[in-house]
């Protein structure tokens, strides 16, 4: 199929020409002929003529599916060289930028990546399910504050209903937390049913320079005893919204693969990366994009050594190509350059 492939003319003109042959980094595709998104074209091929940037709809290499979620955010594809003309950024270069831009990356939504299903479970002394029968906001503060971006500092006392994992016996607790869910556009109101993931005397601390937690391979010091559960981490979401049902099912059945390879059974990568891989199609939002980050932290942070990382490459199962190119481009690299 004819491609619309974006090729420097000159130091200052940028064309579109048809029928260009789509290379592995050649040529910078461009949406043109959407009608409904024709009154952002302008402004946004301004964008990639004055900075070489994607926004995952336009100036996207053709190599990168039009569909993939990941790209909402901008990310860079090209380049100015020495002479002032625009060319693009190679393929492993274009995958870190995207890796960098990522939904879970930039701004406030760095958190997510550091609070995953993955890596709450893997710091967790316990999960349960709990309905909110107070908030509490600090002075000057309120539901509207989260309307309006703000992330407070709250307090949440829970009517505990189920515990998944460990053991919470209190009927009520109260938990202090920053409250991330606003990024998703939830409010803590009075019956609000979350999953809650809590720790008994251990605390990641986001700031600090130990990023030991985040490995594969890493076991989380044994809880203290009568200590009041409290979130894992407070720079980051200790809570999912339990809302939908269909979401609520999904999590818990996902949540119990998450327990039994991370906690009950002995760590298997493979093991590891075959769940998380059948977990990238989930049609929850919030399940998937954690499954995808999950799987950049296998295979980037402390990967396991065992772990045959060329396997992935031509894995006819999994179903995200960006996950490829950054094995290929970064992961494998970093462990040959070890």
């Amino acid at each position: 199929m004819k491609q619309m492939m974006l090729m420097m003319l000159s130091s200052a003109t940028i064309a579109v020409i048809g029928a260009q042959p789509a290379t592995g980094t050649g040529g910078i595709a461009l949406n043109t002929n959407d009608p409904v998104k024709q009154k952002a074209h302008s402004s946004r091929e301004k964008v990639f003529h004055d900075a070489g940037q994607s926004d995952g709809t336009f100036n996207v290499p053709e190599w990168i599916s039009k569909e993939d979620e990941w790209d909402k955010r901008r990310y860079k594809v090209a380049t100015r060289n020495e002479n002032g003309e625009i060319v693009p950024l190679s393929r492993a270069e274009i995958t870190q930028n995207r890796i960098a831009n990522s939904p879970y990356r930039g701004d406030f939504l760095v958190i997510r990546g550091l609070s995953t299903f993955g890596q709450l479970i893997k710091q967790c002394d316990g999960v349960f399910v709990g309905a909110i029968t107070e908030v509490q906001y600090p002075p000057g503060e309120n539901e509207e504050s989260i309307r309006d971006g703000i992330v407070p500092d709250i307090a949440l006392t829970f009517r505990v209903e189920t515990n998944l994992f460990g053991q919470v016996k209190e009927k009520l607790v109260t938990i202090p937390m920053r409250w991330w869910e606003g990024l998703e556009g939830h409010a803590p109101t009075n019956g609000m049913r979350l999953l809650v993931f809590y720790a008994r005397g251990y605390t990641f601390r986001t700031l600090s320079f130990d990023n030991s937690p985040l490995g594969f391979d890493w076991v989380k010091p044994p809880e203290v005893p009568n200590v009041p559960p409290h979130v894992i981490m407070k720079e980051g979401s200790c809570v999912r919204v339990l809302d939908p049902l269909e979401t609520e099912k999904a999590y818990i059945e996902m949540l119990d693969g998450y327990l039994r390879l991370l906690r009950w059974e002995k760590r298997d990568p493979d093991k590891y990366y075959e769940f998380l891989r059948s977990l990238v199609n989930s049609p929850v939002w919030r399940i998937r994009l954690d499954a995808k980050e999950d799987l950049l932290w296998l295979l980037g942070y402390q990967c396991p050594k065992q772990f045959d990382l060329k396997c992935i490459l031509n894995d006819p199962k999994l179903d995200w190509d960006l996950l490829k190119d950054y094995t290929r481009y970064i992961s494998i690299p970093v462990r040959e350059r070890q």
